[in-house]
């Protein structure tokens, strides 16, 4: 199975000597995984939990109090050095910078200056004493050694650090898969011995569906073997409860979402119902007669409300939540969180510990053991501090959005709705920044058969109101609708290129979303578009192909692009998520 596939690429890895990165989502078992390796390889190991406000003293010095008396011991991460353990370090999305770079170094075979004056030395030729820096105080750090860190996926829920992209250059990185269900029954029949084999099975498909919920964004977290361990514990303890009012209990924090918890509720139901076999999921990637009429109906909406000045504001209102579907709102909450997380990281200081006022330093009991008055912690002041209602333009991303608004886009939108989810990734850039013009300044751009460059939102003048907002939907959906065949894609991403560097800029971001007939329809070269991508390299730029009805095709295309820019949407119902996740991964957010 696939975790047989990683035990074997690890042990490859681990035979050449490298230190190893695991990164995999919560729940995956890297734990127990890492544990099974190292118990195969017989190896002792030292553990560090990691968590946000840890520091370099934290984890070069280790203090206790015992019998009245302060003593000093080595912390796991010299105690495995010297001794030749394994490091597992857990949770290393959360540490701060200084941490991350201190394991870097290690991982390099750069020396280490502990926070008590005494130094971790690699010995280089392989004896103690052919180095001549040597001090008496010096720790030799053993050549069995090695570091093993254990890291969740970047982005949201957790939006930690992108372990990979700072440090990954120096560990064998590796992704830890989600189980399979034959490995899910057997992990989960461990912790329910007692529990009918029929319930574990449809527990495991209720949260592969679960799960599929959450990869398209209808759902706003992860579901983990955790939450169906301790299912399985309960169930397996008090036999005669019902399994769908514990698993019901489980998800009760999303009643106040009534839509998102009668889906949950509906997946539970066909799963554990006696009397009715489970039918198919209800992610399905074919559009129904029904919803689109009633997408029709919200475009000749959106159309009547932004033609008529004189209509109504809750008319208006009306028809712009139509256009906000309850999964595309749940695209928009995630960004939204994530954003704002970083906002308020750049605005606050670290911890300064050890300070005679402040709150009351959980870390520093020891010292307050001791008498010591400088037992209190408080925030950092930041010399200068970007105040929301304040625009500095150097410090703010610019974003350069560039839509697919050909012909092709209209008449195929009957089929699988693509140009409605061009419409939704506008959306989820506008309301996703609506409140966060001081930290990100945006336009979007459409092309055609007709131009290369309509702009339906400038840089520095986002849509102020629903009605601007319902303006710029009618617009892509008339210009789709009545612009001349062909296609000039590269020639649009050129002229975003330069409209997005014409003001300065802390980064620069660009999405294309197009269906890709530039190459098949109309000769345009894949080359050339690799070109328009990577002529600037000051620009983040990332494309976005709509891949229902030409999958071998796109998939050429996406292989001839560099790694990362280009990316295959195989359901129009995946463009807003894949967005959204590029958004994330492009802008820095960790």
């Amino acid at each position: 199975d696939l975790q047989q596939w990683l035990l074997r690429d690890l042990l490859v890895d681990w035979k050449v000597g490298k230190h190893i990165l695991v990164i995999g989502s919560q729940g995956v078992g890297k734990n127990i995984f890492i544990e099974r390796f190292l118990d195969i390889m017989g190896r002792d190991r030292d553990y560090l939990h990691l968590h946000r406000d840890a520091t370099f003293a934290w984890l070069t010095s280790a203090r206790r109090l015992r019998a009245n008396a302060l003593i000093i011991e080595d912390p796991p991460l010299v105690r495995a050095a010297i001794m030749g353990h394994v490091l597992v370090v857990d949770e290393i999305d959360k540490a701060p910078p200084e941490i991350l770079y201190t394991l870097r170094a290690l991982a390099l075979g750069r020396d280490l200056n502990l926070a008590d004056g005494r130094r971790l030395i690699y010995s280089g030729s392989g004896t103690f004493g052919a180095r001549d820096d040597i001090d008496q105080k010096d720790l030799r750090i053993c050549d069995r050694f090695r570091i093993v860190l254990l890291a969740n996926q970047s982005g949201y829920p957790f939006t930690g650090r992108d372990v990979y992209r700072e440090i990954g250059d120096v560990f064998a990185t590796h992704r830890a898969p989600r189980f399979d269900r034959s490995s899910q029954i057997r992990l989960l029949r461990a912790y329910g011995r007692h529990v009918p084999v029929k319930t574990i099975a449809a527990l495991c498909a209720a949260w592969d569906e679960l799960q599929q919920l959450y990869e398209i964004g209808r759902l706003t977290y992860s579901v983990s073997p955790r939450e169906a361990i301790k299912i399985l514990v309960h169930l397996n303890k008090f036999q005669n409860d019902d399994p769908m009012q514990v698993i019901e209990d489980v998800l009760a924090f999303d009643a106040f979402d009534t839509d998102l918890h009668d889906t949950l509720k509906d997946i539970v139901h066909r799963h554990f119902s006696p009397d009715n076999p489970p039918a198919a999921p209800t992610i399905s990637t074919t559009k129904t007669v029904a919803t689109h009429l009633t997408e029709k109906r919200i475009y000749a909406e959106a159309r009547r409300a932004s033609l008529h000045e004189a209509q109504t504001t809750d008319a208006e209102a009306r028809a712009y939540q139509g256009l906000l579907e309850p999964s595309l709102k749940r695209q928009i909450a995630m960004l939204q969180s994530a954003l704002d997380q970083r906002r308020q990281q750049t605005r606050t200081g670290r911890w300064l510990r050890f300070q005679p006022r402040g709150d009351l330093d959980e870390h520093a009991i020891v010292e307050c053991a001791l008498g010591s008055e400088r037992i209190y912690k408080y925030r950092e002041r930041i010399a200068h501090v970007y105040e929301p209602s304040m625009v500095y333009p150097a410090q703010r991303t610019r974003i350069a959005l560039v839509l697919d608004l050909s012909g092709s886009m209209y008449t195929k939108d009957n089929v699988d709705g693509r140009l409605r989810r061009c419409v939704e990734c506008a959306l989820l850039v506008i309301e996703a920044c609506r409140d966060l013009h001081s930290e990100y300044d945006y336009a979007i751009f459409g092309h055609s058969g007709s131009t290369s460059a309509l702009e339906l939102v400038s840089f520095g003048s986002p849509p102020a109101t629903i009605k601007d907002t319902l303006r710029i939907v009618q617009r892509m959906i008339e210009h789709a609708r009545t612009c001349k065949s062909g296609d000039k894609t590269i020639a649009a991403v050129r002229r975003a290129l330069k409209a997005i560097l014409k003001a300065p800029a802390k980064e620069y971001l660009l999405f294309l979303i197009s269906d890709a007939d530039f190459a098949s329809s109309y000769g345009e070269s894949i080359l050339s578009l690799n070109a328009a991508l990577t002529a600037e390299v000051r620009v983040a730029t990332v494309a976005l192909f709509v891949a229902s009805d030409n999958r071998a095709h796109i998939e050429a295309l996406c292989r001839e692009l560099p790694v990362g820019r280009g990316a295959a949407c195989y359901d129009t119902e995946d463009l807003v998520s894949s967005l959204r996740q590029a958004f994330l991964c492009y802008s820095n957010i960790m």
